[in-house]
């Protein structure tokens, strides 16, 4: 009797263990929604924890009368205060008193050599042969075109970013507007060559910003003011770096 009794609880325990396995003709269970949105998040939160600060750099070309520019420099509200005299040159463009001539961006990481360029290609003749007489007929031949020559129009910005501490940036800039003001000739009759002249506006500088702020790179005389009856124009160069550190 105690023989049996013992199978017996053998038994119930070895089909309870096999009651427990699943069933293999059962249908599966579905697989939990993967939501993209959220796992996307998560690889830019991923990528952006170990990602360098990204760097942007501004430059402007901004127009405005000789005179008004003279008071401008004087004052002693913007003295070593860029920023405070790129707001108030901001206000004056809303006024109609400054006019915004060019304006480039460029972004990189800690030691980039950034280029941001733009053409307008113009071809021109550069050199006709002299006219001849034909020797068969007796017939002058016109100068014909002999060669051509290529200008480019251009604007240019490049900038050498180096990212400093508590988040300043040193930047060795270049920036250029190159625009055909007119034109000129030379030779005469079939000899007449028309070439294109050349307006260059460029400055080659280096500065330390913090971040956000801006400074006054330089300042040019303006070969073609777009106000001619205001006298006199300057550009002024404002150029801005503003560091964009990621989970930030």
């Amino acid at each position: 009797m105690k023989t049996v009794g013992s199978a017996g609880i053998v038994l119930l325990l070895v089909s309870g263990v096999f009651s427990q396995d699943p069933d293999p003709f059962a249908e599966p269970s579905p697989a939990e929604p993967i939501d993209a949105f959220a796992k996307a998040e998560q690889l830019e939160q991923e990528a952006a924890a170990t990602a360098e600060p990204r760097i942007t750099v501004l430059s402007e070309f901004i127009e405005i009368p000789l005179a008004d520019w003279s008071t401008l420099s004087r004052s002693d509200l913007y003295a070593n205060n860029d920023s405070a005299l790129r707001k108030e040159i901001g206000r004056r463009m809303k006024n109609g008193e400054a006019t915004l001539i060019d304006m480039s961006l460029v972004t990189g990481v800690n030691g980039d050599q950034t280029l941001n360029e733009s053409f307008r290609f113009l071809i021109y003749p550069a050199e006709f042969t002299a006219p001849q007489i034909d020797e068969k007929n007796g017939r002058i031949v016109p100068a014909a075109l002999a060669a051509s020559e290529c200008w480019a129009a251009r604007h240019r910005f490049s900038a050498n970013i180096v990212l400093g501490q508590h988040e300043t940036v040193h930047l060795s800039i270049s920036p250029e507007i190159q625009n055909k003001s007119g034109e000129s000739e030379m030779g005469k009759d079939s000899g007449r060559v028309t070439q294109p002249e050349v307006a260059i506006q460029q400055i080659h500088s280096q500065l330390e910003l913090a971040s956000g702020a801006f400074a006054l790179a330089g300042v040019l005389r303006a070969t073609e003011p777009t106000r001619p009856d205001a006298g006199e124009a300057v550009l002024l160069v404002f150029v801005r770096a503003t560091v964009d550190t990621p989970g930030l």
